[in-house]
């Protein structure tokens, strides 16, 4: 029978306590739960608050309040020389500009928009090599900032101005910039039958043309960097907030547990990345389980993490990782298994009602296999070391679970080792 592990570890949306951040003890790098923090070379002045990275600009380089990591790359502005250039995920300042380019744009598919001195637009790639020369032109905003693009699906949208628009008598006017969006392909090369007019305004274009044509306009917020919302939680520091974009890759702020000669909390700006999602992931909160005959019952939300369609058979596996101990000494291991059918659509999430037979559910280990058919799964279901539980005592309940008879099983099948009690 043919398994596939989809999941060592199963990412869990769980109820955290809201524990103070430990110091970052100055650390270049250091990895804490699911996350790996490696030191960035930005200066910043103070913690601020939950929503904002307050960077020092007298050091000179910022992050775009509007770009994140992708294709292991940031994009940051340098105050000291006006230009662009790249922090990477190791935590490195990467020079790709060079001196060569006014503007630049983040990373998509491998290449970024690049502005030269007579305001041609190409691409770079991620050695910063021009894989596509400067030869585009690039309509402006107000604050003669000029607009980049960026690949999608294997083309980019580039601009041509409207024969016999003259941009200083348009912007004095306050008129709009007409001219043509065209499609070119990774090679550069314009694509036949894809010219689209527009007459975008001069202060700024609309966020329906921002979306369809994939423009972007470097100079985020000089109040500092928003975005670090997103709620995290590691065994070591806590709660913290960081900035992630749609990567595993983004920025965290962490005190150091030092103070300046002004008796202020000195910090330091770390890349952090994550472990990836699992293409499938389960939700629980251990706090609302409701204990019941022979177990307790979960609500559950199980969801699609990608962009493509997930219809199948599958068994989600849940075990702690060490024996426990019962009341004669004995040492007994704790484990189960659920069966699943699922059929969601990209990103989709269903909700559901599930029983287990011990509480605590998030804190352990939890692996999804999927088959081919259901043959299969039901071969798999009738091994000799599964068993089924009794049926649950609510009709509400979508469906009992299969307990592991004994460690042997994690062994045999996913060569996991469960260690002994304490």
């Amino acid at each position: 029978m043919r398994k596939k592990l989809l999941s060592s570890l199963l990412c869990l949306c769980v109820l955290l306590s809201c524990a103070p951040i430990a110091s970052a003890a100055q650390k270049d790098s250091f990895t804490d739960g699911d996350y790996t923090f490696q030191k960035a070379d930005i200066a910043v002045s103070g913690l601020g608050n939950s929503h904002a990275l307050l960077v020092d600009s007298s050091k000179g380089l910022r992050p775009e309040d509007n770009a994140y990591f992708s294709d292991g790359m940031l994009l940051l502005y340098d105050y000291k020389s006006n230009t662009y250039t790249y922090l990477g995920d190791d935590g490195k300042i990467h020079d790709l500009n060079q001196g060569r380019f006014i503007s630049m744009c983040p990373f998509s598919e491998g290449l970024a928009a690049v502005v030269d001195k007579n305001e041609k637009m190409g691409f770079i790639d991620t050695t910063g090599k021009l894989v596509i020369p400067c030869q585009f032109e690039t309509p402006i905003n107000q604050v003669f900032s000029p607009y980049g693009s960026y690949f999608r699906n294997g083309t980019a949208w580039v601009f041509r101005y409207a024969e016999g628009y003259d941009m200083g008598i348009g912007i004095f006017m306050g008129d709009s910039m007409p001219g043509t969006f065209t499609k070119i392909d990774t090679a550069g090369k314009l694509i036949p039958g894809t010219e689209e007019d527009v007459s975008m305004r001069w202060s700024g274009p609309e966020s329906k043309e921002i979306s369809t044509y994939g423009i972007f306009c470097p100079g985020g917020s000089a109040r500092g960097v928003t975005g670090f919302t997103e709620e995290c939680n590691a065994p070591g520091l806590g709660t913290f907030k960081a900035r992630f974009g749609t990567s595993d890759t983004g920025l965290v702020q962490l005190p150091t547990g030092t103070k300046d000669e002004y008796g202020n909390a000195e910090t330091q700006l770390y890349v952090v990345t994550r472990k990836a999602k699992s293409p499938i992931t389960l939700s629980v909160m251990d706090k609302d389980a409701v204990l019941v005959d022979n177990g307790y019952v979960y609500d559950y939300t199980i969801t699609n993490n990608t962009a493509t369609d997930i219809k199948g058979y599958y068994a989600l596996v849940n075990y702690s990782a060490r024996m426990s101990r019962l009341a004669s000494g004995r040492e007994h291991f704790v484990g189960q298994v659920h069966r699943f059918e699922l059929d969601l659509a990209a990103g989709e999430s269903i909700s559901g009602a599930m029983k287990s037979q011990t509480g605590g559910l998030s804190t352990q280990g939890m692996i999804w296999v999927t088959f081919e058919n259901k043959a299969e799964q039901d071969s798999f279901f009738a091994n000799r070391q599964i068993g089924e539980s009794s049926d649950p005592s609510t009709s509400d309940i979508s469906f009992g679970y299969y307990y592991i008879e004994s460690e042997t099983f994690m062994k045999d099948t996913f060569g996991i080792t469960i260690l002994p009690a304490k």
